[in-house]
This record gives structure tokens, sequence and C-alpha cells, in this order.
């Protein structure tokens, strides 16, 4: 692994961390201004403020999100970030699932393309 394959893995970890602990402001300082956040089959969401509006949404249906470190992969200009990933609904149960996120960074080592590949049925399961 490179040294620039290293910090951007670094980077990774404390962008999921600031996630998980709903530091929405933090998290929003790891994605360039243009970036692109696409969850699944959804249209992508552009720009950071659109994308602090996604998530402002995401928490009135979810207390928590908390991303388990399964493995990842670096490259020259991305990486995927395998997960075990947790969802604490707004009653207290909690659903959990497996994912993908694909990133892509620009030249300042800001992610600029977010792909999270995930299915998300048992998050709405009975």
């Amino acid at each position: 692994m490179t040294t620039a394959q290293a910090h951007r893995e670094t980077r990774l970890t404390s962008m999921f961390d600031a996630l998980d602990r709903g530091d929405v402001p933090t998290y929003l300082t790891f994605l360039s201004e243009d970036a692109s956040l696409r969850f699944g089959n959804t249209e992508p969401v552009v720009g950071r403020a659109a994308i602090k509006a996604s998530l402002d949404d995401f928490y009135t249906t979810f207390r928590t999100v908390r991303h388990d470190h399964v493995a990842t992969w670096t490259g020259p200009d991305g990486a995927a970030v395998e997960a075990d990933v947790t969802y604490e609904k707004l009653d207290g149960t909690e659903a959990h699932v497996h994912a993908v996120t694909i990133c892509r960074f620009n030249g300042d080592d800001e992610v600029a393309d977010y792909r999270i590949f995930v299915d998300l049925a048992p998050l709405f399961a009975a």
C-alpha cells in the first residue's frame, strides 16, 4: 500500500467514525463541496448542502448508525469499504445489514463520488 493509499484509508476511518457519532458537520468536511452521494439505486444527491439535508432527513427515521469495519481495498483514485452496519430505529430496535461503499477521491483527497451498495429491506421489515 502506498503512503497516499494509507492516508486515504485513515481519512475514511475518520469519516465513518464521524458519521457513527452523528457528527454530520465533521463528516461533511471529508467530502468535496460538489460531492455526489448515491445510495443504492436512488438518484445521486450532489453537494455538501444537499447531502447534509439528506442526512438530516435520515435522522428523522433512525437514531444512530454504526459501521463495523470488515475490510478496505484502496486503489490509486479510490477505495471500497466493506462493513456490517447497524441502524438503530427511533423505537430502539436495531436492524443489521451488510454494505459496501465505494469512494472516489479528488486531487485534494476529498471524497468526490460516494456510492453505497446495500439491501435496505431489513430496515423496513415488520
